[in-house]
């Protein structure tokens, strides 16, 4: 999942739409990324959108690919393919403020999951050479996994969708806030997470990405095929999320188990992908 947080992002209505106010407007004719390599968990992109990265589940492997034009998705846009060694059990990534510090979220069964971090202070928004990292391990104390992860604009929260069993006193699908001292260090960030949100009881279990809307008055996520949002009234806390929302769907056969949403930073528009199984899953742009 990757967003950019921290800015306005007004719709042509003036406000931050739900997902009641998009639309399905543009499906890609095949994967953009190549027919042999399907996408899986995660993408990001680059804030000019000139540069798209994606995780490979296949592989577990991070990819980075050049975009022309920016923001575009069909088949011949995505170019310069550049890739990752395995990365074990990666499940998704996020990258800093700036394209300073690369991060993954990898899953360690089966309580506990990993948050790495490697200093691309030298080459920020690009992966072909991996700076020196350093990592954390967080126990929610409970059997599941990590999917989407999120940092806020100046890298003193993170964000993590954790999903399988019930974390206590929460859901099955859960947000977790873990809140830091030092901005995107991973080592600073509490051990036990201070908030938490379960999506579950509005979305089911079919949900399996998520984003804040640009000016964090929004929750958006995939519940399998269809959009759907939650309200927060005050931005990024979690804890005032409702009013959820069910918007358009994209058809399983262009985009399933989507993955990967992210908002684009200038306006409201919504990007997803299709998962695993399927070698030409699609991208996908919802837009007012």
């Amino acid at each position: 999942m990757g967003l950019f947080v921290g800015g306005p992002a007004l719709g042509p209505r003036g406000g931050t739409p739900d997902a009641t106010g998009f639309v399905l407007d543009e499906v890609s004719s095949a994967n953009p990324e190549g027919g042999n390599n399907p996408f899986r968990f995660d993408s990001f992109w680059r804030p000019d959108g000139g540069r798209v990265f994606t995780l490979r589940g296949l592989d577990f492997e991070l990819a980075q690919l050049d975009v022309s034009p920016a923001w575009g998705i069909q088949p011949g846009d995505w170019s310069n393919r550049v890739t990752t060694a395995n990365i074990s059990n990666i499940r998704s990534m996020w990258w800093s403020t700036g394209g300073t510090v690369l991060f993954a979220a990898t899953r360690v069964p089966s309580t506990i999951f990993r948050i790495i971090a490697w200093d691309q202070s030298a080459t920020p928004y690009d992966l072909t050479v991996l700076g020196p990292s350093v990592n954390k391990l967080f126990s929610p104390q409970a059997p599941g996994g990590p999917q989407d992860h999120v940092w806020s604009a100046d890298g003193l929260t993170m964000w993590i969708h954790w999903t399988g069993t019930t974390v206590p006193a929460t859901g099955l699908s859960t947000i977790l806030r873990y809140i830091g001292t030092v901005p995107f260090d991973p080592l600073s960030l509490a051990n036990s997470f201070s908030a938490s949100f379960a999506m579950d009881p509005d979305a089911g279990l079919d949900l399996h990405t998520w984003s804040f809307s640009t000016d964090g008055t929004k929750i958006y996520g995939m519940d399998g095929q269809f959009l759907v949002s939650w309200d927060l009234t005050i931005p990024f806390d979690i804890t005032t999320a409702g009013n959820f929302q069910t918007g358009p769907t994209v058809a399983a056969g262009d985009a399933s188990v989507t993955r990967g949403i992210v908002v684009r930073p200038d306006n409201t528009d919504i990007y997803v992908a299709g998962d695993q199984g399927v070698f030409d899953m699609k991208a996908v742009w919802f837009r007012e």
